[in-house]
């Protein structure tokens, strides 16, 4: 009824990524794809409107890694690349803007491992190296600024120090 209405079209792509996530839970990819790609159009619009707002861009991010996600399912490794490259050129950007932000780093260091997966996946040893190493650095920036860390993270920062040191 109120198309201009920012906070409730970003409510709607929040939606959408929810029923998507829902669909990809009862195995229909189709469905997920319809509502992960409507979600994002309705956040890339917002985020494009006012680049400033963290809020948006983190959502289209996120949105990219949905999506990402549903191509890696679908078996569609190269397309999944894209939106998971989309989802850490945003993330890094805002982690960038915010150092102490144990969430955003923690977004960070994600992403460079889903990179790094899919360089494995394809067999390109240098993108390996270069997306863990990157991970590390990361998590290891976060040790140094005493930053929270998960016990997930945690894991993934001792066998990245046991790698590149620290």
């Amino acid at each position: 009824s109120d198309p201009a209405n920012a906070a409730w079209q970003r409510d709607l792509s929040v939606s959408l990524n929810k029923l998507g996530e829902l669909a990809v839970a009862q195995g229909d990819l189709a469905a997920a794809a319809r509502s992960f790609s409507e979600g994002k159009t309705i956040i890339a619009r917002l985020a494009a409107s006012d680049p400033a707002n963290a809020a948006w861009q983190f959502d289209l991010g996120i949105s990219n890694e949905r999506l990402g996600d549903l191509a890696v399912a679908q078996g569609k490794l190269d397309e999944a690349l894209v939106f998971h490259t989309a989802r850490k050129a945003i993330i890094a950007r805002l982690s960038a803007s915010d150092p102490a932000n144990a969430a955003w780093q923690r977004d960070l260091a994600v992403s460079h491992f889903k990179l790094y997966q899919f360089a494995k996946a394809k067999g390109d040893v240098a993108m390996v190296e270069a997306e863990l190493r990157a991970c590390f650095t990361v998590l290891d920036a976060m040790k140094q600024r005493s930053l929270h860390m998960d016990p997930q993270m945690a894991n993934v920062y001792e066998q990245l120090a046991g790698m590149f040191g620290s």
